[in-house]
């Protein structure tokens, strides 16, 4: 009798989780405060909102109210911004091996390489190069020896790396 009513209870309580986080329609288009035209929204945004509906077991919804609440974040067009900067972050890496993402993980964690010094591609690699070679230089190695050690990369490869980072941050600009 016991385990029977646990069930039913277990069972009404799924069910209103499941009704509770049930997605509305209406999630394509967010309304601008003050404004009556409505704004499309990208499906990443779409998708953030609806995980943070889920995991606080409620309905989403896309309005400044929603965000601030369930995101901490002050407004849609904040989190859309958040949004896009998070995809040209993934894109960035994408094509990356598993050893330039490492490399570069290890370069934009520095906080050596400044994003907007310079549109010309030489002079970004040879920025790349220096972050490289100061930690070349912490780790009391050669460049060559440290891209080995740490990155698995002979200079050819390493070469590539930073003239293909380098050529992003060129075409970004």
């Amino acid at each position: 009798m016991r385990r029977k009513a646990m069930v039913t209870i277990t069972l009404m309580l799924m069910m209103y989780m499941i009704s509770a986080c049930g997605l509305k329609s209406g999630l394509e288009e967010y309304k601008l405060p003050d404004s009556t035209e409505n704004t499309p929204v990208n499906e990443a945004t779409i998708s953030v909102i609806k995980r943070a509906a889920e995991k606080a077991h409620t309905a989403p919804a896309l309005s400044d109210d929603f965000v601030d609440k369930y995101l901490d974040i002050d407004s849609m067009l904040e989190l859309e911004k958040r949004v896009e900067t998070g995809l040209a972050a993934a894109n960035d890496v994408a094509d990356l091996t598993e050893a330039e993402f490492q490399a570069w993980s290890d370069i934009i964690e520095s906080k050596q390489l400044n994003m907007y010094t310079t549109s010309d591609i030489e002079q970004r690699k040879s920025e790349i190069y220096e972050v490289l070679n100061g930690f070349a230089a912490k780790a009391d190695q050669s460049f060559e020896e440290y891209m080995k050690k740490a990155y698995g990369m002979d200079p050819a490869e390493a070469e590539a790396f930073a003239k293909k980072q380098a050529q992003k941050f060129v075409d970004e600009q």
